[in-house]
C-alpha cells in the first residue's frame, strides 16, 4: 500500500507541478498580451501625433510661402516708391545726406495721397523718416488693395 501511496503522491505532485507550470505559462501569456496591447496603443498614439505634427508643418510651410510672397511684393513696392520719390526729388540722394545738417520739408500729391516728408540729417531722425515712409507705403498698399 505504501507503494501505491507513493505512486499516487508522485502522480499528484507531478500533476500539481504541471498545473503550476500551466498557470505560470498562462500568467506569462497574459502579461505578454497586456504588453502587446499597451505597445499597440502607444504606437497608435505616436502615429496620430506624428500625423498632426506633419499637418501642422505643412500648414506652417504654406503660411511661410504666403508671407514670403507678401514680403517680396512689399519690397518691390518699396523700391518702386523710392524711385518715384527720388524722381520727384523727395528723397535726397546719398551725396546730399553727407553734407552738414539741413532741414527740408516737401509736400507732394500722388494718387490722392499727401506725403509730408521731413528730412533731418541726423541718424535718429533718419530712422523716424524711414518709419514714416514705411507707414505711408503700408497705407498706400491698403488703399490699393
Amino acid at each position: 500500500m505504501a507503494y501505491f501511496a507513493s505512486i499516487f503522491f508522485s502522480f499528484f505532485l507531478q500533476a500539481a507541478s504541471e498545473k503550476m507550470e500551466r498557470d505560470e505559462g498562462l500568467r506569462t501569456l497574459e502579461c505578454l498580451r497586456g504588453r502587446l496591447l499597451a505597445e499597440r496603443q502607444a504606437s497608435k498614439t505616436a502615429k496620430e501625433d506624428a500625423e498632426l505634427m506633419g499637418n501642422k508643418v505643412i500648414e506652417l510651410e504654406k503660411k511661410l510661402k504666403e508671407e514670403t510672397k507678401v514680403m517680396n511684393k512689399a519690397e518691390k513696392r518699396l523700391k518702386l516708391l523710392r524711385k518715384k520719390l527720388e524722381s520727384l526729388k523727395l528723397v535726397p540722394s546719398l551725396e546730399e545726406s553727407e553734407h552738414p545738417a539741413a532741414v527740408s520739408c516737401v509736400s507732394s500729391t500722388s494718387s490722392s495721397e499727401k506725403i509730408l516728408f521731413l528730412h533731418l540729417k541726423t541718424p535718429v531722425l533718419n530712422q523716424v523718416q524711414s518709419m514714416k515712409i514705411q507707414r505711408l507705403m503700408t497705407q498706400g498698399q491698403a488703399l490699393q488693395a
